[in-house]
C-alpha cells in the first residue's frame, strides 16, 4: 500500500512540475527574436493542450506510453530549441534556462506517464489468494470458539482486507475517473497555459495548433 501511495503522490508533483517547466520556458522565450520567439510560445501552449487533450485521456486508461500527439509537439519544441541555439543573437543565460525546462518537461512528462502503469495481475492474484487465506485460517482458528466471536474476527479481518483492496486500487489509479479519491487532474497545466498565453506579446500564440 506504501508503493501505491508513493505512485499517487507522483503523479501529483510530476503533473505539477510539468507544468512549472512549461511556465518557465514560457517566460524564458521572451528573451528569442521575435520569430523564434513565437513559433515556441506557440508549441508551448500547444503542448499544454495536447497534454490536457490528449495525454490525460491515455493516462486514464493507463497508458504510460502517452499521447503521439504530445510527442509531436514536444519534437517540434525540441527543433525550435535546435534553431535558437544556432542563432548568435541569442544570449547564453536564455539558452540556458530553455535547455533546463526542455529537459523538466520531458522528465517530469516520463515520470507523470510511469504513474500510470497499472500493478501487475501477479500482484492482485496474490492479493486474492491472500485474502482467501487468511479469512479461511481466521474462521479455522476461531471455529471452536463462541459463534459471535468468530463472526465477528473473520468477518472483521475481511472488512479490513477488503479495504485495504479498495484502497490500494484506488492509489493505483490517480488519474481514473472511478477512483474513489480525489483525481490528478491538470489544473496546473491549465493554468500554465493561460499564463503563457497572457504574457505572450503575439496575441496569435492563441492560434489552433496542429
Amino acid at each position: 500500500m506504501c508503493s501505491s501511495d508513493l505512485n499517487f503522490q507522483d503523479a501529483r508533483q510530476a503533473a505539477t512540475t510539468e507544468a512549472r517547466a512549461l511556465t518557465t520556458m514560457s517566460r524564458s522565450s521572451l528573451g528569442l527574436p521575435a520569430p523564434l520567439r513565437d513559433d515556441l510560445s506557440h508549441q508551448l501552449v500547444c503542448y499544454g493542450r495536447d497534454v490536457i487533450a490528449y495525454d490525460w485521456t491515455a493516462t486514464r486508461e493507463g497508458n504510460g506510453s502517452g499521447s503521439p500527439f504530445v510527442s509531436a509537439t514536444a519534437d517540434r519544441i525540441a527543433q525550435t530549441l535546435a534553431r535558437a541555439a544556432s542563432t548568435r543573437a541569442v544570449q547564453d543565460a536564455v539558452m540556458s534556462s530553455l535547455i533546463d525546462g526542455s529537459s523538466a518537461l520531458s522528465e517530469s512528462r516520463a515520470q507523470r506517464l510511469s504513474t500510470a502503469q497499472r500493478l501487475p495481475a501477479l500482484f492482485w492474484l496474490m492479493i486474492v489468494v491472500g485474502t482467501a487465506l487468511v479469512v479461511s485460517l481466521s474462521a479455522i482458528l476461531m471455529a471452536g470458539e463462541y459463534r459471535y466471536l468468530q463472526y465477528l474476527v473473520t468477518g472483521g479481518s475481511a472488512l479490513i482486507i477488503a479495504f485495504t483492496i479498495i484502497l490500494i486500487g484506488a492509489l493505483d489509479r490517480p488519474y481514473s475517473n472511478q477512483s474513489p479519491l480525489p483525481l490528478v487532474e491538470p489544473v496546473a497545466m491549465h493554468e500554465s497555459v493561460a499564463s503563457a498565453i497572457a504574457f505572450a506579446p503575439d496575441p496569435a500564440v492563441d492560434r489552433p495548433c496542429p
